[in-house]
């Protein structure tokens, strides 16, 4: 995992930039789901599915999608982000 510093204007944060360490393995199950939910609803699409249910779908992967990106922020904000 390469590591690069970087300081704010005035030094207030130093950032230690890492990739995503804690919980990967479940970060990427989550988003394999999402990648599966999508292919669902491409394959809805090409059999004509009813309007209303390929939308409820899209809603349960914006839901996914705001779910992994909390987890991901969490992530940073635990691991990534330190006042010196």
């Amino acid at each position: 995992m390469k590591t690069s510093i970087a300081t704010y204007p005035l030094g207030v944060y130093t950032l230690f930039m890492h990739g995503i360490h804690k919980d990967n393995k479940k970060i990427i199950t989550r988003l394999k789901r999402i990648i599966g939910q999508l292919q669902g609803v491409e394959k809805m699409i090409k059999d004509d599915t009813y309007c209303i249910d390929i939308i409820t779908q899209t809603s349960a992967i914006k839901s996914a999608v705001s779910a992994l990106e909390d987890e991901m922020l969490e992530s940073h904000l635990s691991h990534c982000l330190q006042a010196p």
